[in-house]
């Protein structure tokens, strides 16, 4: 889920928008706000534009009646701020990483080819061995 605020603008994002039975009720509530200029759905990418006067409607009660309605509440900032982990390679290392793991790759079907069970055994190791080093280095992206 993401929200975006701007003083008179209000952008959220959550897969929640994209059933009628969520908007529908939600639409109904920011609608009877005072100030409310436009409110847009977009069901497609589960979007919500709401702009809004903040002179007339203070941007902490808009955010109070969608954190109300909606079924996961709004977003909360995180308690403190998480360092980006150091990456486990460098760029050379990386692009080794991926000839080595190429290689091994082909010399496993290699093995297999040639009715090889050891060289396709153990290159097949070598091979998961450099995935997990590649899964180590992209694990930022791969956990939240």
């Amino acid at each position: 889920m993401n929200l975006h605020t701007l003083p008179g603008r209000v952008r959220l994002r959550a897969p929640a928008l994209r059933k009628a039975l969520v908007v529908w009720p939600l639409q109904a509530e920011i609608e009877k706000l005072p100030g409310i200029q436009a409110a847009v759905f977009n069901p497609r990418v589960g979007s919500l534009l709401i702009r809004y006067d903040p002179a007339t409607l203070p941007q902490e009660r808009l955010l109070a009646v969608l954190d109300e309605h909606l079924p996961t509440g709004l977003p909360r900032p995180a308690a403190e701020t998480i360092k980006a982990s150091k990456p486990l390679l460098s760029p050379d290392e990386r692009k080794a990483l991926a000839y080595a793991m190429l290689s091994t790759l082909g010399t496993s079907l290699l093995g297999l080819a040639i009715d090889s069970k050891k060289v396709h055994w153990v290159s097949g190791l070598l091979f998961l061995g450099g995935l997990l080093l590649h899964l180590g280095d992209k694990r930022k992206f791969l956990l939240p």
